[in-house]
């Protein structure tokens, strides 16, 4: 932790007495929102899509929304990198998805939790959910205090459909959020149903926990889990935080991305827009945004803030520093203006683009290199 005080000095400059010593937070919630790909880099079978699909799945979800930046759990752990909440700090929503049924990030939870307590915002989505988050094994579970789904929502029993049983053919929405249906032709060997799928029994949730959807069995009301909460949220105006307790990408994207939508959507997600350009809400400074969507398939945006009418010039490089392509020359009014990059043509990988901008009236002057990453 950070600790701070403050000291005054007068215009003879003499120096006041300080403040006392105040506990610093790192949250700042300045920034959009960041992906948190929990998800296995599979080998691209039916239960282990490739990295690169499921990334390219929740962008797409999230088109509405600001996108800041993705954080890949597995590929930072390979390379001895944990997350921590001072990375977490800057967004205002945190949306992690683990679509896969031994994924584990329990590791991850104080983060989670500090994140959380510091003013965030958090959606977690995930197949099985008690393993994921509280590396529970087995089918039926009784959790408690220091469990994350204990600690957060209050869930004390979590069943699982033990095989080779299948019930989960998707879940019904609940407080006017839509249905989502399980992808049978998309994934066809599971024959209609998602495997070892669970569902939370604790009867009754606390009172400040809405449930937002419910389990869809096949055989509908002869099954223990029919009706059971697999989506729960905090009963706030705007919710701090959603727990989807079954995999979105493995749902049929007509009806997992509205559902999803409609999460953040509640949650005061920043959606995509452009902000008025009229004399109050000009810019005092040159400023940039990250690159959005980030990573991109084909096409992302740099938004570019310009307190003057200014030239600009905006130049692409690869990882070795080499040019690549101009990606804009010219002139831009003041005001929150807009760079559209589309990279067809350009081979996936990670690149960095440099804006320089020169103001016509005041002389100002602005540069700065940013980093943006493009999938196919």
């Amino acid at each position: 932790m950070y600790y701070y005080q403050i000291k005054t000095r007068n215009n003879e400059m003499v120096l006041g007495a300080p403040t006392p010593v105040e506990e610093g937070q790192l949250a700042t919630h300045h920034l959009n929102i960041l992906l948190v790909d929990a998800t296995p880099n599979g080998s691209g079978g039916t239960s282990a899509p490739p990295d690169a699909e499921v990334d390219l799945f929740y962008l797409e979800a999230t088109e509405n929304f600001i996108i800041e930046a993705m954080w890949d759990r597995f590929d930072s752990s390979a390379a001895s990198v944990t997350i921590s909440d001072a990375d977490l700090a800057p967004f205002s929503l945190v949306l992690v998805y683990a679509d896969y049924q031994t994924a584990s990030i329990s590791n991850d939870t104080t983060a989670f939790r500090k994140y959380l307590e510091n003013g965030g915002k958090l959606v977690i989505s995930g197949w099985r959910l008690s393993y994921v988050l509280d590396g529970l094994v087995g089918y039926e579970h009784t959790l408690g205090a220091g469990d994350f789904l204990y600690d957060l929502a209050g869930i004390d029993e979590i069943q699982v459909v033990a095989p080779p049983a299948m019930e989960f053919i998707g879940a019904t929405g609940a407080l006017g959020y839509p249905d989502v249906d399980f992808d049978a032709v998309g994934f066809p060997g599971w024959g209609g149903a998602l495997p070892q799928a669970e569902a939370i029994f604790t009867d009754p949730l606390p009172g400040e926990v809405d449930v937002i959807a419910n389990f869809n069995a096949v055989s509908g009301g002869g099954s223990v889990f029919h009706n059971q909460p697999v989506a729960v949220r905090k009963s706030d105006l705007v919710p701090s935080w959603t727990i989807i307790d079954f995999p979105l990408y493995y749902m049929t994207a007509a009806t997992s991305i509205p559902f999803l939508d409609r999460v953040l959507t509640d949650m005061g997600a920043p959606p995509v827009g452009v902000k008025s350009d009229d004399g109050a809400s000009l810019p005092t400074e040159f400023g940039v945004m990250h690159c959005y969507p980030n990573p991109f398939n084909a096409e992302t945006i740099i938004p570019i803030a310009l307190p003057e009418r200014s030239h600009i010039q905006v130049t692409l490089y690869d990882l070795m520093g080499r040019k690549i392509a101009n990606i804009y020359e010219g002139v831009q009014n003041a005001g929150h203006n807009q760079i559209r990059f589309n990279a067809t043509g350009l081979a996936s990988g990670i690149y960095f683009y440099r804006i320089e901008a020169k103001g016509y009236e005041q002389g100002g002057k602005f540069s700065i290199a940013s980093k943006m990453i493009l999938l196919k």
